[in-house]
């Protein structure tokens, strides 16, 4: 879904966020039951966002994510990386690397 909104709906991404930073919900494990030494925060990583950060690593332009300071659910995609993902790869164009 992110692939697809970066490459064909990028101008609806910054109506949508008001051109600010573009956030994504990855979750904080509440109802997790992997067991966990500490609080969540320390020692958790959501499968969600490694997910993301997987696909992000396979781009044209690595997009770093970035962690709501107030919220850790949230995470933001990293704007200077975003505003050079949109100079570099044409919209429409495909983002991925080639292998």
């Amino acid at each position: 879904m992110l692939r697809y909104l970066m490459t064909f709906q990028r101008q609806e991404l910054k109506t949508r966020f008001k051109n600010g930073p573009i956030k994504i919900l990855c979750g904080k494990s509440q109802f997790s039951d992997k067991k966990r030494l500490s609080g969540w925060k320390e020692d958790y990583e959501s499968p969600k966002k490694k997910s993301i950060e997987d696909e992000l690593n396979k781009w044209k332009i690595k997009i770093r994510l970035e962690q709501d300071k107030e919220n850790p659910a949230v995470w933001y995609l990293n704007e200077e990386d975003v505003q050079l993902f949109f100079e570099t790869v044409p919209q429409g164009e495909d983002c991925l690397r080639v292998k």
